[in-house]
């Protein structure tokens, strides 16, 4: 199902859900190669109403983070880029509407990241 809005993505879009739930993080067990570096990446994102999920061939360590790219299950023209900064221990959240930047969010934990968009 294709997002029907033509309005830019409004920060009231995100204060209508949850962005993620803390106690759905990847355990660290979960895979065999990648489970401990995933474990600090939840296993879905709420941005508004659009849940999405993430594409684990995306995933990349650098020295200096870890990036995680989210996609809805259906069509959507909406993704999101979650990024885990190693050196300030950081995230940010880069939305994207049909892979242009959209909006741009940064906490020093997920749920400061959400209570931050909350408040937005």
């Amino acid at each position: 199902m294709q997002e029907q809005s033509s309005q830019p993505f409004s920060d009231a879009q995100f204060a209508s859900s949850p962005l993620t739930e803390t106690a759905n993080a990847f355990a660290a067990d979960w895979h065999p190669h990648l489970g401990a570096r995933l474990a600090v990446f939840p296993r879905n994102l709420w941005i508004g109403r659009l849940q999405l999920w993430p594409d684990l061939l995306t995933f990349v360590e650098e020295a200096e983070s870890r990036q995680l790219l989210y996609c809805s299950a259906e069509p959507s023209q909406f993704c999101a880029r979650l990024a885990f900064a190693k050196c300030d221990q950081h995230w940010h959240l880069f939305v994207y509407r049909e892979l242009e930047l959209e909006f741009v969010a940064s906490a020093d934990s997920l749920a400061a990241l959400e209570r931050g968009l909350r408040a937005a």
